[in-house]
């Protein structure tokens, strides 16, 4: 079912929104955290970026039920189409002029930042050009929110 999910919010934005909403981001992140299939759990990551491009106020739940920890402890676990997820939803968060003010503070509160930093910046060297340039950008963003 969660296949689906992915499917549908990957072709389509109007339908994708259906899903796009607090219960369903809570569901995925239980599925997620609960599930010990590598293959569930990176689709699951995949899903969450596709709803947080959708609805921004996702991403706010992302962040508030995941937290940045998590997030980046997710950053070994996934596979490289998740772990693209995970950088867009860092990336979409700061682009969104409503909500980057509410995720700074989520940076602000995250102690360990410069694990936050290296770990990122560790992607750099990354075998993908699209995990290189998104790491980059998430690094840029950081910087200009001063949450390095």
């Amino acid at each position: 079912m969660i296949k689906t999910i992915e499917n549908i919010t990957a072709q389509s934005i109007k339908i994708g929104y259906t899903f796009a909403n607090e219960n369903m981001v809570k569901n995925v992140l239980k599925l997620m955290t609960g599930c010990k299939n590598e293959n569930i759990k990176n689709t699951c990551v995949v899903v969450l970026g596709h709803i947080c491009r959708v609805n921004y106020e996702c991403i706010y739940h992302v962040y508030e039920n995941l937290k940045i920890k998590g997030l980046i402890g997710l950053f070994v676990e996934i596979n490289s189409k998740a772990l693209q997820a995970i950088l867009n939803i860092f990336n979409l968060g700061f682009q969104s002029n409503e909500y980057n003010i509410k995720l700074k503070t989520y940076f602000d509160q995250f102690t360990d930042k410069s694990h936050l930093t290296k770990t990122i910046i560790q992607l750099f060297d990354h075998q993908s050009i699209q995990i290189r340039g998104k790491s980059m950008l998430t690094i840029s963003f950081l910087i200009r929110y001063d949450c390095t």
